[in-house]
């Protein structure tokens, strides 16, 4: 963790009044959700790294790992294409291992 981000887990622990380490795990849960501009999903959408609409970008394995958790709220009838694409982006990756067992 970078000092910067230490300054701000600090500064948000003596302000709510938890403990460091809590604050610790929120703020890297939170740098690891990052958000994508849509001009950023509309060029990951044409390079194949995003489905075509710029939804589930995965560029790393953060990324992945995002998209795999979020899988599971996905509507129905798009969840093989998400899978489809998960499953690519993670070989592209090479974290293939990431992928859960029962989606082979």
């Amino acid at each position: 963790m970078t000092n910067e981000h230490q300054s701000l887990v600090n500064r948000i622990a003596m302000t709510i009044g938890r403990d460091v380490s809590t604050q610790v795990r929120t703020v890297t849960h939170r740098l690891a959700m990052r958000d994508f501009s849509e001009d950023e999903r509309k060029t990951l959408a044409k390079s194949g790294a995003a489905l075509p609409d710029g939804s589930y970008p995965i560029m790393t394995v953060t990324d992945l790992r995002n998209a795999i958790q979020a899988y599971g709220r996905s509507n129905p009838s798009d969840r093989a294409k998400i899978k489809a694409h998960i499953m690519k982006r993670a070989r592209a990756l090479g974290a293939a291992d990431l992928i859960p067992d029962a989606w082979d």
